[in-house]
């Protein structure tokens, strides 16, 4: 599985939400969720109707580091149903 190209802005923060992140700012047109599971991570996550993951691929990096697991298994973890 990979990750959604297109996803709708709304609906990743949602699955940010499920994941442990919280949405603890934001500035301008950037939401700034974090997670404070093992250390403090923070996203910068531009606002707009949807977002091309593939331009931000230190994000879904980021999230996988700090949840522990390979950045494969994010898309799965993340969109199972």
């Amino acid at each position: 599985m990979k990750l959604p190209n297109n996803l709708p802005v709304v609906q990743l923060i949602k699955v940010l939400e499920q994941f442990g992140y919280q949405s603890i700012l934001q500035y301008g047109s950037h939401a700034r969720p974090a997670n404070q599971l093992s250390k403090e991570h923070h996203l910068a996550i531009p606002i707009h109707d949807s977002l091309h993951i593939n331009t931000h691929p230190a994000m879904p990096a980021g999230v996988a580091t700090q949840r522990g697991i390979m950045r494969n298994e994010l898309p799965v973890r993340l969109f199972r149903k």
